[in-house]
C-alpha cells in the first residue's frame, strides 16, 4: 500500500515538473493557431503557400525554416518554372508535394520543437528530391541555368544541393563536380567582363 502512496504522490509531485521542463527548457513550443483544413490543403496542392500557414500556426522567430528556407525556394521554383523542362517540372511537382506532406505531421502537433523541424525538414527535401529523381544526370544539365536561377550562390542554396546530391551516391557526386565545373566557369566569363 506504501508503494502506492509513494507511487501517486511522485506522479502527483513529478509529472508537472517533468512537463515544464520537456516543454519549458527544450526549445518545444505550442502552436499559436488552430490547424486550418484550408493549409492542408495547400501542403496537398504543393501550394507554397502552405509554408506562410505553416509560419502562422507555429512561428519560429530564430530559427524560421518555413519562410526562410522552404518558402523561398518553392517561390523561386515558381518565379522559374516556365525555364524548365517538362521532365523536371514532374520533378518540382512532385517533390513539392513529398517535401510538404512531410512537414504536415510538424504543421499538425500542438508542440514543435523548431529546430528538430529545420533538420527533418531539411533531410526530407533532400530524401524528397533524391527519389524524384535529381540524381538524373539530365535533368540537371538540361536546366542548368534555371536550377542555378533557383540555388544561387548563396550559404542556404549550397547546403541544400549538397544534401541532395550526397543521397545521389558517387554518380550523384559526378553530376554535381560538372554542374560546379560550369557555375564556376559562368562566373568566371562575369568576372572577366
Amino acid at each position: 500500500m506504501n508503494g502506492f502512496y509513494c507511487t501517486t504522490f511522485v506522479c502527483v509531485l513529478l509529472l508537472p515538473l517533468a512537463s515544464s521542463w520537456y516543454f519549458g527548457h527544450s526549445s518545444r513550443q505550442e502552436a499559436e493557431g488552430p490547424i486550418d483544413e484550408a493549409c492542408i490543403t495547400k501542403a496537398r496542392r504543393g501550394d507554397c503557400m502552405f509554408y506562410v500557414c505553416f509560419d502562422q500556426r507555429h512561428p519560429c522567430m530564430s530559427n524560421d525554416y518555413v519562410l526562410t528556407y522552404g518558402w523561398r525556394f518553392c517561390k523561386r521554383y515558381d518565379n522559374n518554372y516556365n525555364r524548365f523542362t517538362t521532365e523536371a517540372k514532374r520533378w518540382i511537382n512532385a517533390t513539392r508535394l513529398c517535401a510538404m506532406n512531410k512537414l504536415l505531421e510538424f504543421y499538425r502537433d500542438d508542440h514543435i520543437n523548431c529546430a528538430d523541424v529545420e533538420g527533418e525538414s531539411k533531410r526530407a527535401v533532400a530524401t524528397c528530391e533524391t527519389e524524384h529523381g535529381i540524381c538524373d544526370g539530365s535533368l540537371l544539365f538540361d536546366n542548368k541555368d534555371a536550377f542555378g536561377d533557383v540555388y544561387r550562390l548563396s550559404r542556404a542554396a549550397t547546403v541544400r544541393f549538397l544534401l541532395t546530391m550526397k543521397n545521389c551516391g558517387s554518380i550523384g557526386m559526378g553530376h554535381l563536380m560538372h554542374w560546379i565545373r560550369d557555375r564556376y566557369h559562368m562566373l568566371q566569363e562575369l568576372m572577366d567582363d
